[in-house]
């Protein structure tokens, strides 16, 4: 059987390759591990790290229908307990790598692809290629940094993005601020070729550079930019629901419908991480939201919307609670009772503590 991630290497650079093409490349926790390892150690040995999808996906994020089953098929909470510490751990490292690492998508970039594809210093996106955080879509919330990064969008694009589930295509990307460079999918090859014998930072910026187009059609939201920031600057589910209705115009209504689809408790909980995610690092972000995905778990949703979405399309979700009304703070702030943080603060301030300032790339 093909491993699920290859290595090419040459004596400067490793191109990895995430390699569950049938999954779209979604990843399970043995990947999950073998990309951490493979990550930290091409980073000691090489100049230059390139990574990307096998296939039709970059990576379309988790496997959450495997997460989903961790109590019936024989993951035991310990292992989806350090599952979800790696996960986030290989966030953390990428924003932080110590050597230019690329990040080449043309395809979709769901999830954990699209953490991966925002944190990377060097990310590339083709016409092909989808970001998307659709966690809400199957009662689960924004992870792999969101609350860090939808923070950093402009207005409340990130907000609107993390409530949705929306995506964004090609040039999109870029303009929302997603990914540094766009370059069509018929030059991506030999991009990568003339990539891989780069021998320093000087010359990957200037390949770069060369293969990436400037002129840039206009972000697709920017009409919608006023509105996106009225409704989503809300305070509560409730108010932004409030102001959608107000709103007469198709972009409301369609945003409305959206919404009402989706549990309550998963719009309430993603809400109030995306607000408490303003105020913090990415360490502290990444520490919240490894709570937030184990307490999930807890509960019914998160389950109902997995099967829903993934193997019973025909059924309507049955949400508990069912109304916004009845998600009271007590449930929300369960959510984000203590599991994990503590692990993951150690791990990550271990690396931060051990990292070189001088070495940095300050992009």
């Amino acid at each position: 059987m093909e491993a699920i991630i290859l290595i090419k290497e040459t004596k400067n650079t490793a191109v990895i390759t995430l390699n569950r093409p049938r999954q779209l490349n979604a990843v399970d926790h043995k990947m999950t591990k073998t990309l951490l390892s493979i990550l930290k150690k091409m980073e000691k040995e090489k100049k230059l790290v390139i990574l990307k999808g096998a296939g039709k996906a970059f990576c379309s994020g988790a496997d959450i229908l495997r997460a989903s089953h961790q109590k019936t098929d024989g993951m035991g909470l310990e292992d989806f307990f350090n599952w979800t510490l790696e996960i986030n751990e290989i966030f953390f490292v990428i924003s932080t790598y110590q050597i230019p690492l690329i990040t080449l998508v043309n395809g979709i970039a769901f999830g954990f692809g699209a953490g991966i594809m925002t944190f990377s210093k060097f990310s590339v996106v083709t016409e092909r290629a989808i970001f998307s955080m659709p966690e809400c879509k199957f009662a689960f919330h924004p992870n792999a940094g969101a609350s860090y990064f939808f923070n950093q969008s402009q207005g409340k694009l990130g907000y609107y993005l993390g409530l949705t589930g929306e995506r964004l295509s090609g040039t999109d990307i870029v303009k929302g601020g997603f990914a540094r460079y766009f370059c069509h999918s018929s030059k991506l090859q030999t991009l990568e070729d003339e990539l891989i014998n780069c021998a320093s930072l000087k010359d990957i910026t200037n390949i770069l550079d060369k293969f990436s187009e400037k002129a840039l059609p206009p972000f697709s939201l920017d009409p919608l930019t006023t509105k996106i920031n009225e409704c989503f600057s809300e305070n509560t589910i409730e108010g932004i629901f409030h102001k959608l209705q107000q709103d007469s115009s198709a972009w409301a209504t369609t945003t409305l419908k959206t919404l009402e689809k989706y549990s309550p408790t998963s719009l309430k909980v993603s809400l109030k991480q995306l607000q408490y995610g303003k105020n913090m690092d990415l360490l502290e972000s990444l520490a919240m939201e490894s709570n937030i995905t184990n307490n999930f778990y807890q509960y019914s949703d998160i389950y109902e919307g997995t099967r829903v979405l993934l193997t019973d399309r025909t059924r309507t979700p049955q949400w508990n609670p069912s109304r916004l009304s009845d998600v009271d703070e007590k449930l929300i702030n369960a959510h984000f009772n203590s599991v994990t943080d503590k692990f993951l603060r150690q791990r990550l301030t271990k690396r931060r503590d051990e990292l070189k300032p001088s070495l940095k790339y300050k992009l």
